[in-house]
């Protein structure tokens, strides 16, 4: 099966954006392809130990496939370097200065070949190498580095009855020369992505086995190509026809991969530690949220383990496509583990808004983590986005779930302006919940500031879910596990939580010293019972807040 290309196609199919409006500027996403005159996403990205280097496609005509370099302070370095063949799904690996970008190379048609180029220092490429032109088709599948020459890795497809195929690779040289065809996996295999990693001595290269989709399995291969024993990394019965990537922390390897669920069908995702040696530790949950989580990637910041995802579960129908009412649809979510294999705070959003977000590769230098993301929407073109996050990672506010149309309808026909909840009896507006301030467990200056309220009670709390439901004369934007915060006095048609003599949202709403994502929102009285019967009460639009330690 090959469920992870047609959930790429599925999304793919839908790419667009318009930029997400970022509160915090110390982690604000910045464009990547930027012109809006393709519909972009990001592949792969690496650090070559100047600049981060992302790999990009663009879908629609003029077609293309390169890279762009980005600088450590998230200033683009000259161009698009656009590859010189016909190239699709590029893949990369930086190691001693330069970049080998490999491609699927659809010069001789609907069989698909290997090609590659070399970025060297200075942003340009040299010539096309041929990986591998066996005559059947080929989809790269990751590329990695030992510090100077590379090793691209491969599917070849065996059956195109079953679309079953198996997992190849070959060394190239720094020079540009490619070495001899490796059989990596004995059977079958499929379903990787950015696959490979260097742990100082040799790669190890992970898949799945296409025959059963249900193991994920793993080979050591030296930087000179020779191959090591093939192992098995989880053989649960689940069905794990889903990418499969991994990162290497300086002593272990994390392998993350994903595993089907049943009704309704979706993916969790998981990861397991693998040491230079083949040993393979515990089984580690990273989400079994409902519907998909998938497309994952990996990097290792210096501390701990990153692992980024495509989150698709407020896609309630599993269509891939953000319907009126499934609020921010498909975000790029995210998860930290500590080298000892242990969860470190709770989800973080990296892309995040409107519409869709996904394909979310990491890169790790320079002490920092570059997160890229295509940002996408049915109505328009797209572009791709990236922002970087240190060690302590990014606070984001995001609102979201509005009374302004882009959505659910309003109760009565009662649709607000741009960004705020739905209209109420005082302000055709309705009300808007914004915030100031830094949500920081350790230095918590964060201030949830509601207005264009009638003069009475309101109320701000705090959930551990996002929510998007018909309530009163507006929406419920928040769910899960509820805190209610500290209800208030409208004066002047706006209050604030918190007010002097209160305690600090992060001390009230328990987040957790190591930082967590929350979701908030203001109830309001609105007494006027003629405006919207029967409800005499409303609610503003919704805040999302990741929290750093």
């Amino acid at each position: 099966m090959q469920k992870l290309r047609k959930l790429s196609l599925a999304m793919t199919a839908a790419w667009a954006f318009a930029p997400t409006a970022w509160s915090q500027s110390s982690c604000s996403p910045f464009a990547v392809s930027g012109t809006n005159t393709h519909d972009d996403v990001s592949l792969s990205a690496a650090f070559d130990g100047a600049h981060f280097v992302v790999a990009l496609e663009g879908g629609s005509a003029p077609h293309y496939a390169g890279v762009r370099r980005i600088d450590t302070l998230g200033q683009l370095v000259g161009g698009l370097a656009t590859l010189a063949f016909d190239a699709h799904e590029p893949r990369l690996a930086s190691g001693g200065g330069q970049t080998l970008v490999a491609a699927i190379d659809r010069a001789s048609g609907p069989d698909h070949d290997v090609s590659a180029q070399i970025l060297g220092p200075g942003g340009a490429f040299g010539p096309v190498l041929p990986i591998s032109r066996a005559g059947g088709k080929e989809t790269v599948l990751g590329v990695g580095s030992d510090g100077t020459d590379f090793l691209v890795v491969y599917e070849r497809e065996v059956s195109p009855a079953t679309e079953q195929g198996v997992v190849r690779g070959r060394v190239v040289s720094a020079a540009g020369v490619v070495g001899p065809e490796l059989a990596i996996s004995s059977g079958l295999g499929d379903h990787a992505r950015n696959d490979v990693a260097f742990d100082g001595s040799n790669y190890l290269v992970v898949w799945t086995d296409d025959l059963f989709d249900s193991e994920v399995r793993g080979r050591f291969i030296s930087s000179a190509g020779v191959l090591g024993a093939e192992f098995a990394i989880d053989s649960s019965p689940a069905v794990s026809d889903e990418s499969v990537t991994l990162a290497f922390d300086g002593a272990n390897y994390l392998v993350v991969f994903g595993d089907e669920f049943g009704a309704p069908q979706g993916w969790d995702l998981y990861a397991r530690p693998v040491s230079p040696a083949g040993a393979v530790g515990g089984l580690i949950t990273l989400s079994t949220e409902l519907h998909h989580q998938a497309l994952q990637h990996v990097v290792f910041d210096g501390a701990n383990f990153l692992v980024s995802w495509t989150d698709l579960r407020n896609d309630a129908n599993d269509d891939f496509v953000c319907d009126t009412g499934e609020g921010t649809c498909i975000d790029v979510l995210g998860r930290r583990v500590s080298p000892a294999g242990a969860l470190v705070g709770g989800e973080v959003l990296l892309g995040f808004g409107p519409g869709s977000q996904f394909l979310s590769p990491l890169a790790a230098g320079a002490g920092k983590v570059l997160s890229a993301w295509a940002d996408g929407d049915v109505a328009s073109g797209g572009d791709v986005w990236a922002r970087l996050i240190d060690s302590s990672g990014c606070p984001v506010v995001e609102p979201y779930c509005f009374g302004d149309g882009t959505g659910l309808a309003c109760p009565c026909a009662n649709t607000g302006a741009s960004g705020h909840g739905c209209a109420n009896s005082v302000f055709a507006s309705g009300a808007l919940l914004a915030s100031s301030g830094t949500p920081s467990v350790a230095a918590d200056t964060f201030v949830l500031l509601g207005s264009a309220m009638p003069n009475s009670t309101a109320v701000y709390f705090q959930g551990t879910a996002q929510n998007e439901v018909v309530l009163d004369d507006g929406f419920g934007c928040v769910g899960g596990s509820i805190i209610r915060l500290g209800t208030k006095t409208n004066a002047g048609n706006a209050s604030s939580y918190p007010q002097a003599g209160n305690l600090a949202i992060s001390v009230r709403g328990a987040i957790p010293a190591a930082g967590a994502t929350r979701y908030y929102q203001c109830f309001y009285r609105n007494a006027a019972a003629a405006f919207c019967p029967p409800a005499t009460s409303n609610r503003t639009n919704g805040l999302a807040a990741t929290w750093i330690p």
